[in-house]
């Protein structure tokens, strides 16, 4: 939103930076891992929910352990959510490469005069162009996601991840597209690339926010909203 926020959210800039424990990111995380067969560690709780002071000292443990903590019926949900994935997606006339034939949560390092860039790609394929990126949400239809793709930055992340696709040489012209599933039943799925228009406008966007970070860095100045 503004090098404020970007200040914020930043862990080496914020010394009081605190990472986000909510629930609904652990299970996002565990689907993230289950469908790109991306082995985590998930501590499972036999408790009916949080509420309990058992059920939230267990919760704070394996966080403290670096482990996934997840509901016997959450962990229960995310499984169902693979599955339905990976069906869904074989089924896909045009998108069953998606997370096959590759290796999963693969980070790329660029330099740009001066300023280190930073992606993690969800899938990084042995070959081809297609490369796709994973997204738990509340509706996977089709026109809704497209209407909340630039309000929460995915054609902006779409557009960064491609610079750094052609940066270090992995692919000319690479195709981008997110694989956007429910987390409730039955677990609908969607493929959506971003429209040329959109990443257009997008790539702009990035080009503007490195010229910015820039200046921030060499400044220490993080301005918010003007």
């Amino acid at each position: 939103r503004t090098p404020l926020h970007a200040w914020y959210e930043h862990p080496r800039l914020n010394p009081n930076h605190e990472a986000d424990e909510s629930t609904i990111f652990d299970i996002g995380s565990a689907c993230h891992s289950l469908v790109l067969n991306d082995p985590q560690v998930f501590e499972i709780i036999d408790a009916a929910d949080w509420r309990t002071k058992d059920a939230k000292a267990a919760r704070d443990a394996a966080r403290e352990a670096g482990k996934i903590p997840l509901l016997k019926d959450q962990w229960g949900r995310v499984k169902d959510m693979c599955h339905s994935a990976r069906r869904q997606l074989d089924a896909h006339s045009e998108a069953s490469d998606a997370f096959t034939n590759g290796e999963p949560e693969r980070t790329l390092i660029w330099e740009e005069d001066g300023i280190y860039c930073r992606v993690k790609l969800d899938w990084k394929p042995n070959s081809g162009i297609s490369f796709y990126d994973y997204k738990s949400t509340d509706c996977a239809y089709p026109d809704v996601f497209q209407r909340i793709m630039v309000p929460l930055g995915h054609d902006v992340q779409a557009a960064f991840y491609m610079r750094g696709i052609r940066k270090l040489g992995l692919c000319d012209r690479p195709q981008f597209r997110f694989v956007v599933q429910e987390r409730d039943p039955p677990y609908a799925l969607s493929v959506i690339a971003p429209t040329p228009q959109m990443l257009d406008l997008a790539e702009r966007k990035v080009a503007r926010a490195i010229q910015l970070w820039r200046r921030c860095l060499a400044t220490n100045m993080w301005p918010g909203y003007p």
